[in-house]
């Protein structure tokens, strides 16, 4: 919430170098668009800088507290406020579960809610129940009596896929970086799998190129010498 206080978006593909690189460690990396804005900078905003905390998306993302150098500004949405040593913490009022659907939007809010970072949270939500949650698969129950869209607030990725019900269907973005799959009516299993492209492939020939390595080894090592040939 920091870069998008100050004007940053994901559409804008920025990024910086840590802040301990000096500016000739820099020039000598891969150049990256950091819009002119110094690494140390970028550090100081990333670990100090406290704008007013973006509510909406602190419950979206299911933050539940909150921790700064600085004191927490009073706000509706913070409660429970602490001090610990140096620190200054918060708890998070409301934060949306990981797993959770909305009404089904029409055309142009589902265009909105693919396109941008900050949700807006009006629409009603329900949760889903997570019945599995590992780092390449998550199963997920949903029960509804209308069509709806199911949001899973984990990154959104290529390698990752869906199934509902057991049938291959399409991970939509939701909020710019999660996951999301539109639901009909009724009782659903949701099952988001990871399948990374050839791998199945590359261990075959990863194992194949082992096997012919070892061969190679076995014959040169059973293979007799000059001096074992001439009877010595």
């Amino acid at each position: 919430s920091v870069f998008q206080w100050f004007g940053f978006m994901p559409e804008e593909r920025w990024s910086s170098y840590e802040g301990e690189y000096s500016a000739a460690t820099v020039s000598k990396l891969p150049h990256r668009n950091t819009r002119g804005i110094p690494t140390n900078l970028v550090y100081w905003w990333t670990l100090h800088a406290m704008p007013p905390p973006l509510l909406d998306t602190l419950r979206f993302l299911g933050v539940e507290h909150v921790i700064s150098k600085s004191p927490q500004p009073a706000h509706k949405g913070l409660h429970e406020f602490k001090t610990i040593g140096k620190y200054h913490t918060a708890r998070v009022k409301d934060p949306l579960p990981r797993a959770f659907t909305i009404p089904m939007p029409d055309q142009e809010e589902g265009r909105r809610i693919q396109r941008e970072l900050r949700p807006l949270l009006n629409s009603p939500f329900t949760v889903a129940v997570i019945e599995e949650y590992g780092e390449a698969r998550v199963r997920i129950r949903s029960d509804g009596m209308q069509s709806r869209l199911l949001i899973l607030s984990d990154l959104w990725h290529p390698f990752w896929h869906a199934q509902i019900d057991g049938k291959e269907v399409e991970i939509l973005p939701a909020f710019h970086i999660f996951r999301s799959v539109e639901l009909s009516s009724g009782s659903h299993m949701v099952e988001f799998y990871c399948a990374i492209p050839y791998f199945t492939l590359g261990v075959i020939v990863s194992l194949l190129a082992v096997m012919t390595l070892l061969g190679l080894c076995a014959i040169h090592w059973h293979r007799p010498s000059g001096l074992d040939r001439l009877g010595f």
